[in-house]
């Protein structure tokens, strides 16, 4: 291999990574990909992407996924992708976004369903940990298409996005598609007679990218997951003993994404290089 090549190759990586370049090209030249798209009811899919440790992707996520152009939203079916990430609501009104919900990731089709979402207890949409909006904050910024500016702004948009530079890089990407109309809408549901959470979609309805949070449990949606065969190229790439089996009932499930998302960021670079 060339020695420049190989030279910038390592440029892209720190740590542990630089010692396996030899092995992490062999993998990338074998035509793997980094996300995989699966279809079906959540209470299906969701229980079998964690028996094999791979996990749903959030809103951040896909996103990013777009800007990196290794997702579109608009070749996907239906021109949605539901995520890990919860809203739940109350019936007075108020709702809650959460970040990688931990109830959504134990559901199965055992679970009660109401209006077509999970009913939990009170005690749950008080303890859940993410950020919490009054009925009337929620009249004020979602249901309704925005201007780039209030999309920009937005804070449940910001909440979901993670970063401010993504949020503006990927409206920027969205308004581009609409030629100056207003765009990125957020939509909730009307509030429940009991406490009742649903995981997020985002959308692509003819060049409208919206996130709506009205997903009923017994449709099919798409999801898009962590591969399982790169997690399994990032347990033999690192050599960090922590993420060396990625095995859920060793670290906190947190830890365990944040340290896959980390090593893609890094599987990232070398495709984008290689292209």
């Amino acid at each position: 291999m060339d020695p420049l090549l190989l030279k910038s190759l390592k440029g892209c990586l720190s740590g542990s990574l630089e010692n396996r370049v030899d092995e992490s090209l062999e993998y990338l030249f074998g035509g793997l990909t980094l996300y995989q798209q699966v279809q079906g009811l959540f209470t299906e899919v969701m229980p079998d992407m964690i028996y094999h440790d791979s996990f749903p992707f959030s809103i951040s996520d896909v996103m990013q996924g777009v800007l990196d152009q290794e997702l579109d939203l608009k070749t996907m079916k239906y021109g949605s992708i539901l995520t890990g990430d919860a809203i739940y609501y109350h019936p007075d009104g108020r709702i809650k976004l959460v970040h990688d919900d931990k109830f959504l990731r134990t559901v199965d089709e055992e679970y009660e369903l109401y209006e077509g979402g999970f009913v939990v207890q009170e005690e749950l949409f008080e303890e859940s940990e993410g950020q919490t909006y009054l009925n009337g904050c929620v009249n004020f910024f979602l249901n309704r298409l925005q201007s780039k500016r209030e999309a920009d702004e937005n804070p449940a948009l910001f909440f979901l996005s993670r970063n401010s530079k993504l949020l503006r890089k990927f409206n920027e990407d969205a308004f581009a598609q609409t030629k100056g109309k207003k765009s990125m809408g957020f939509l909730v549901h009307s509030p429940p007679k009991v406490p009742i959470v649903r995981p997020l979609s985002i959308h692509n309805n003819y060049g409208d990218v919206y996130l709506k949070g009205d997903y009923h449990a017994d449709l099919s949606a798409n999801m898009i997951n962590v591969n399982p065969s790169v997690i399994e190229i990032i347990a033999k790439l690192t050599l960090n003993s922590k993420y060396d089996s990625f095995c859920r009932r060793r670290i906190d499930f947190q830890e365990y994404q944040e340290g896959v998302r980390e090593y893609f960021k890094k599987y990232t670079q070398f495709k984008r290089f290689l292209r």
